[in-house]
């Protein structure tokens, strides 16, 4: 993807954000949940690579291009390898954001927002994968559970067959 397709279709998200709000104007906490729901799985790509920017989009009616073209250089500059590395790109476009929006920002108050971010990101993160890992384990234990299950049914009517079926 490049940095003129992604900021494409970044504009056409916003399109349909700004169509649902002319819509909703004043919109439910369900109804964006929805939106987002929706906006991800029509941009799949897209929502993957840069979940942060479509959540800003969809929750806070923000977008602004010259931010996410700026973004999409910074992160196609410093591309992510570690899980912790994309956390950290996601961070940098609320720092973009911030500094569009308050530019007499001095570095260390970005720096200060930067960490903050980052910190929120990755608590959000790890309470994410603790819920994914408990999800996991319990579907674990039901397949486990499901599958003793038919075998006893399975034990059960083989045994039954066998005693009715013996030869007299």
């Amino acid at each position: 993807m490049t940095i003129a397709s992604a900021v494409a279709e970044a504009q056409e998200i916003y399109h349909k954000v700004r169509m649902f709000y002319r819509d909703h104007p004043r919109p439910s906490p369900d109804a964006l949940k929805f939106l987002h729901g929706r906006i991800i799985d029509e941009h799949r790509d897209f929502s993957g690579s840069y979940p942060i920017a479509v959540r800003s989009m969809v929750f806070d009616g923000y977008f602004n291009e010259k931010v996410m073209k700026n973004y999409f250089v910074h992160v196609s500059n410093h591309p992510w390898k570690t899980r912790e590395e994309f956390l950290d790109r996601q961070a940098e476009y609320f720092v973009y954001v911030q500094r569009k929006r308050y530019p007499r920002t001095d570095e260390r108050q970005i720096r200060e927002y930067r960490d903050q971010v980052r910190q929120a990101l990755r608590k959000e993160d790890e309470e994410f994968n603790s819920m994914f890992k408990k999800v996991t384990q319990e579907l674990d234990k039901e397949t486990e559970d499901a599958r003793d299950e038919r075998r006893q049914r399975l034990l059960k009517l083989l045994s039954s067959s066998s005693t009715t079926s013996s030869p007299a």
